[in-house]
């Protein structure tokens, strides 16, 4: 392919933040931005002053359980970076096709995700919690002893 294809989300840009460790989901969101130019009503609407970025200091986030969208977050985890531990993906889905995209990936080397300031920011914006969707400490130390487990097997 030597462009990419346009994923279509749907009237505001929308995409999904799945958190990995060793490939087991810790955290999931919806992004949304809606404050960022006109809203693109098709496919094929664009007119000036149309935003396609759902990652912004002004996106709403909204904590999500999408089986499909957990799935393909790890699963391309384990198939693309088992290596590395903890990675965050940016996935979007179509609204037309509902076909879901990887569109990023993100190692977090340097520091934990859900105590960084923007996290830490984005969370107070947004009020949701992100430590407690899914109990990422506890889903992050059984990650950890499932890792160690494999390593001595």
């Amino acid at each position: 392919m030597i462009a990419q294809t346009f994923v279509y989300t749907g009237e505001w840009p929308t995409t999904y933040r799945v958190v990995t460790l060793f490939g087991k989901v810790l955290l999931c969101y919806r992004q949304v931005t809606r404050s960022r130019g006109a809203p693109l009503k098709g496919r094929w609407g664009f007119t000036d002053g149309i935003s396609i970025v759902s990652n912004t200091k002004t996106m709403e986030i909204a904590l999500v359980d999408d089986e499909e969208v957990m799935k393909l977050g790890s699963s391309a985890h384990d198939a693309a970076f088992p290596e590395i531990p903890l990675l965050q993906f940016d996935i979007a889905r179509d609204i037309e096709t509902g076909m879901l995209f990887v569109l990023e990936c993100h190692p977090w080397e340097k520091f934990w995700p859900f105590a960084h300031g923007q996290s830490i920011r984005a969370q107070q914006q947004n009020e949701v919690d992100f430590d407690n969707q899914f109990g990422a400490m506890e889903r992050a130390g059984a990650a950890i002893a499932d890792r160690a487990m494999t390593l001595l097997a």
